[in-house]
């Protein structure tokens, strides 16, 4: 009799069936016994609780019996199809607090700043340096742009302030009557003395007030005068730290930061002291997002060239290129301007510069529609989220109403040649939450289509946006040959990745359990395994009480990044409808903590922490023997699986 077993991907999107005719369990804890010599010390053992745990399964792969296909007319009534996703986190790579347009005015003078650098500039790094992994930056300043030193106004204490001071603390301006200090200093910056003794971060300003985020560290007298300390920033507009202190030899600078670096910094990019880097309007310029419509994936020929390939002039062929609709950023353009249309799929631009497509024969650049989205001012505009804006600019590309296309080549099956018709999505629907998009064809293939890279190469080299893609898949409703389950599992097996949805990570084996059973008979329940500090009581099959047939969970990660605890409970929702339900907080920022909270996948990390019954046994593949016989009309297969509660490396 054969036992029916369950293999999962990680992202519960694939899902194989087999019976197995016998399973092997070996658990092997790797401990160590020392005897010692006339058992002077007697016999001991080391164990550091480092089981490896295999299973090994064999059985047949049967044809499954026929299916009736009269009546059938599309594939959907055959299969339950899984649209192509791409989430976007435009909070990767944007700031979530506008830049700042104007520099910050140093008033006062202050040891250990020379006066070239008092109005701010922006360097060039010597060398590339990771976040957390020092406190000096050494950086070039551009000979080009040489700063002036600016005297500012100057504010001084209104008061005398002993150490441990609270609250709002009075200020007064030394040149002129009115202290308009909220003008000056803002929320967030650092306040030193002359000296460069720390006072405080402010925590709230008004016109003649300050106060900091904690006590005074060390008494003021009246007419101390205030001091900002410089801020640094890369490339990006992250925040690496406050100066503390410079040096210049040359046209080189040092800078030591009161902290390690908070972000990372690339070898001769530019970051900037004392104002705000506003250089990723730049950077975006031209730079594109590319998707392709799973119409034209599915058959090419549905493209802007219809049944005509173009020439392969690499390689001397004819091949239909990748086809797509590019929303480029422009910043020339005011971001609150919609986005429009600048050439339709099918044109051949008469401009077309490097710069619109990859080195490639395969990407149809020169025949892909442009959707130009303004981004000018979008870093740099009081009171908005760059990152937020910039996923809404995209979201709205993606309802333009005008013809994308020329020749009447459609976008989907049901004939439009716009991106939004009535109210409604044509080709992609879009689904914002803050900084982050989640894309998703509407046109289901009816074959299985991998998402084409949606950024150039250039994008990716400079931005390293944080960017998930998973393909369109289908589970099929009618049978399959003994051949067919073969194939499923030799391809899958021998080629998988996590960020591709497709690799093994869990398996359902089930058992009869009478301890949980409310009658004479036995229910089905599965094998699990448990990490990490589960009390004992957890780790055994009085506490199995889920049933065999629901779905493995936790192959969705929750909590802290790469955290795998969750309720033993909580059903394993798709992505989307994660995403729907508004699961992402408005305000995050980290695309890992995104895909902790919502993409079911398995990632790794080492902080983890315990979970207990998953409803199965999270695996990882180790070898497959499959074999058959002249003759027969089965398949015999060998699965070794081995026991992992982390994914490296795949």
């Amino acid at each position: 009799m054969a036992i029916p077993i369950k293999l999962i991907t990680g992202d519960n999107s694939i899902t194989v069936d087999l019976e197995a005719q016998s399973i092997d369990m070996s658990i092997d804890r790797n401990v160590s016994a020392f005897p010692t010599p006339a058992n002077i010390l007697k016999r001991f053992a080391v164990d550091t609780n480092i089981p490896r745990i295999t299973m090994e399964i064999n059985g047949i792969l049967t044809d499954d019996d026929g299916v009736d296909i009269s009546g059938i007319t599309n594939v959907e009534d055959a299969v339950t199809t899984t649209p192509m996703r791409t989430i976007i986190n435009f909070g990767s790579f944007m700031s979530s607090e506008p830049f700042d347009a104007t520099q910050i005015v140093d008033f006062g003078v202050r040891g250990g700043y020379p006066d070239s650098i008092t109005q701010g500039s922006i360097y060039k790094s010597s060398s590339a340096y990771v976040k957390n992994s020092t406190n000096t930056i050494v950086g070039t300043r551009d000979n080009a742009s040489t700063p002036v030193y600016r005297q500012g106004t100057t504010l001084e204490f209104d008061s005398n302030y002993l150490v441990g001071a609270t609250g709002a603390l009075d200020l007064r301006d030394s040149v002129v009557s009115t202290v308009d200090a909220d003008s000056i200093i803002a929320q967030g910056d650092r306040i030193v003395k002359s000296d460069g003794t720390q006072l405080g971060i402010v925590s709230s300003v008004t016109d003649s007030t300050v106060t900091f985020d904690a006590a005074l560290p060390v008494a003021v007298s009246t007419g101390d005068v205030l001091h900002i300390s410089y801020k640094c920033f890369n490339y990006k507009n992250e925040f690496l730290g406050y100066v503390d202190n410079v040096t210049s030899s040359g046209n080189d600078y040092t800078f030591t930061l009161d902290r390690d670096i908070e972000s990372n910094i690339l070898q001769d990019s530019n970051f900037a002291v004392n104002e705000r880097n506003n250089n990723v309007e730049k950077l975006l310029h031209r730079q594109y997002l590319k998707f392709t419509p799973s119409w034209w994936q599915e058959s090419p020929s549905r493209g802007p060239t219809g049944s005509r390939p173009l020439t392969d002039v690499i390689n001397g062929s004819f091949a239909y290129p990748n086809y797509g609709i590019k929303f480029l950023f422009d910043k020339n353009s005011s971001y609150t301007n919609s986005a429009t249309i600048k050439y339709k799929a099918g044109e051949i631009s008469a401009n077309a510069s490097p710069y619109r497509k990859e080195v490639s024969s395969t990407d149809a650049s020169y025949l892909d529609a442009e959707v130009w989205v303004p981004i000018k001012d979008i870093t740099v505009t009081d009171g908005i989220n760059p990152a937020v804006e910039l996923a809404k600019s995209v979201e709205s590309a993606m309802q333009l109403t005008g013809t994308i296309t020329t020749n009447s080549k459609k976008l989907n099956s049901s004939g439009d040649e716009v991106l939004y018709s009535g109210g409604e999505y044509t080709t992609f629907k879009v689904v914002r939450n803050g900084p982050i998009l989640i894309i998703e064809q509407i046109y289901k293939p009816e074959v299985s289509i991998e998402t084409p890279p949606i950024t150039s190469s250039r994008f990716r080299n400079i931005f390293d946006p944080q960017i998930f893609n998973s393909s369109s898949s289908f589970s099929s409703f009618t049978k399959k040959s003994a051949g067919d389950k073969a194939q499923d599992l030799i391809g899958l097996i021998s080629n998988a990745n996590t960020t591709k949805g497709d690799l093994f990570q869990g398996v359902q084996i089930p058992y009869d359990s009478l301890i949980t059973s409310s009658g004479v008979t036995g229910i089905a329940r599965n094998f699990f395994l448990t990490f990490g500090e589960i009390p004992a009581s957890e780790k055994g099959a009085l506490v199995n009480t889920r049933s065999a047939s629901e779905p493995m969970t936790n192959l969705s990660l929750t909590g802290d990044a790469g955290g795998n605890k969750a309720d033993k409970d909580e059903s394993s929702d798709s992505l989307l409808s994660n995403f729907a339900k508004g699961l992402v907080p408005d305000d995050i920022q980290s695309f890992v903590g995104f895909l902790t909270n919502s993409v079911t996948d398995v990632f790794v990390t080492l902080k983890t922490g315990a979970h207990g019954n998953d409803g199965g046994i999270r695996i990882m593949p180790e070898k497959l023997h499959v074999r058959y016989d002249a003759g027969n009309n089965y398949y015999a297969y060998n699965l070794v699986l081995v026991a992992t509660d982390f994914v490296i490396g795949v």
